[in-house]
């Protein structure tokens, strides 16, 4: 999804997998398809392979691995030959402000999302206030999967009984064409399985909200 963003908005982008059936099996979607993309079987910590590949011409890198610790390597890595910008996304939140004080340009722990970007893309095609979230007091943004067996799969957001210490921000969903599309969380929208929720809470909140979304 990472990769499938940065083609959309025109980038060229290299995806380094180590795992040959998951690089073969990348390469045989629609989005392995674009011109613009090139993906490449080998280790991500190969000093050869990173420089075959040009790593140090690229923009940015972002490490994305199973392993925070092989992440955190492949980021320290890619800016050790000569990348300005590079990215995490970790599923341990307490090494995100770690990270970031080792030089990485940005980390992102997967549950919480960075939305900023998102919210400002939003604004310039609908009106009204927003608030950039890393400016709102107590307040994290988290993106949640909604799963056939929920119990509000299927339902209208005003009869999910959603708790008042939580909002739905938006609406992810998939389109017929494969696209990712944001939807306004209406009260008469039907939550479908696969739609991914951009909520809004308290950090105390967050583990009841794990709850409410665990399969």
């Amino acid at each position: 999804m990472i990769a499938e963003n940065w083609l959309m908005n025109g980038a060229k982008v290299t995806v380094i997998e180590r795992d040959l059936q998951l690089a073969n099996e990348f390469s045989a979607t629609d989005i392995g398809s674009n011109p613009n993309l090139e993906v490449i079987h080998g280790d991500h910590l190969d000093r050869d392979i990173l420089t075959e590949v040009g790593i140090p011409e690229h923009h940015i890198a972002i490490a994305a691995l199973e392993s925070d610790h092989d992440s955190i390597a492949a980021a320290l890595l890619a800016s050790d030959m000569g990348v300005n910008r590079t990215g995490l996304l970790l599923y341990d939140a307490d090494l995100v402000k770690v990270t970031q004080r080792m030089g990485i340009t940005f980390a992102v722990d997967r549950k919480r999302v960075a939305v900023d970007n998102i919210l400002a893309h939003i604004h310039t095609k609908a009106a009204g206030a927003y608030a950039v979230l890393s400016n709102v007091p107590n307040i994290v943004g988290i993106s949640m999967r909604v799963d056939s067996s929920h119990k509000f799969s299927n339902m209208r957001i005003a009869d999910a009984g959603f708790s008042e210490w939580m909002r739905i921000a938006f609406i992810q969903r998939r389109t017929v064409d494969g696209v990712w599309e944001n939807l306004r969380p209406a009260p008469e929208k039907l939550l479908l399985p696969e739609d991914n929720l951009i909520i809004f809470t308290s950090p105390d909140k967050v583990g009841e909200l794990e709850r409410k979304f665990k399969v």
